[in-house]
């Protein structure tokens, strides 16, 4: 059996999952339109350009991964939200 207090809180998961995935779109798109402020950080203490741009490729891979697991879990919630719907209802 299904309760409601299950499939709430399932939505509820599916909810922080979709407000993440919100959160790294944000970080993500911060840093792409501003890609010249790292660089020039980084310049200020010394580093190379190539240094540089490495070090920003590597944030902005990082920005990436983070965004994909984000939607990976949003996805895993919302199927298991659905799936515990399906179930709910059916038991009615």
């Amino acid at each position: 059996m299904i309760s409601e207090d299950q499939l709430n809180a399932a939505l509820e998961a599916w909810e922080v999952a979709r407000d993440r995935v919100r959160l790294e779109q944000t970080a993500s798109a911060t840093l792409a339109q501003s890609h010249n402020a790292p660089i020039t950080s980084l310049r200020k203490h010394e580093h190379t350009w190539q240094r540089a741009e490495d070090e920003l490729k590597i944030v902005s891979d990082g920005h990436r991964d983070a965004l994909l697991n984000a939607w990976r879990d949003m996805d895993a919630k919302c199927k298991d939200y659905r799936e515990l719907l399906t179930k709910f209802k059916a038991q009615k």
